[in-house]
């Protein structure tokens, strides 16, 4: 499988404008920044056939998305481990730095999850700067 082009990934748009006339978005695009190759382009929105930035925002945000998805999927192999930790008797356990160690590795990735999670949403939403 291939793999997909890095991030980050902007969104930007392509128009024209005449003399005299308000600039006129013709299409929307996503490219890496400082990147003259679209790794999307004529963005538009099915229903009404026009540039969609809405939809340019999306597919720009989605390696912040899959990074949050990762995220939350270490998160969730950190939970399923401590929670083994917790089922094993303190005699089998050793000692309880490993069942404190591993609360506290899950806590930490549970809230990294959370904040790509949060800016993901956010870059996807258009709240930040694209």
């Amino acid at each position: 499988m291939t793999e997909h082009t890095p991030g980050p990934w902007e969104y930007t748009d392509a128009g024209h404008a005449k003399y005299g006339e308000p600039y006129k978005i013709d299409e929307y695009f996503v490219r890496r920044p400082d990147d003259d190759v679209a790794i999307a382009s004529t963005i538009l929105d099915p229903d009404t056939c026009e540039p969609s930035e809405s939809n340019a925002r999306l597919i720009s945000a989605a390696p912040y998305l899959l990074a949050a998805c990762e995220a939350e999927e270490k998160a969730e192999t950190l939970r399923d481990y401590h929670e083994r930790l917790m089922m094993t008797p303190i005699s089998r356990l050793g000692d309880a730095d490993r069942l404190r160690d591993s609360f506290a590795a899950w806590k930490d990735q549970v809230l990294v999850a959370r904040e790509l999670r949060k800016s993901a949403i956010a870059k996807a939403r258009g709240e930040v700067t694209p």
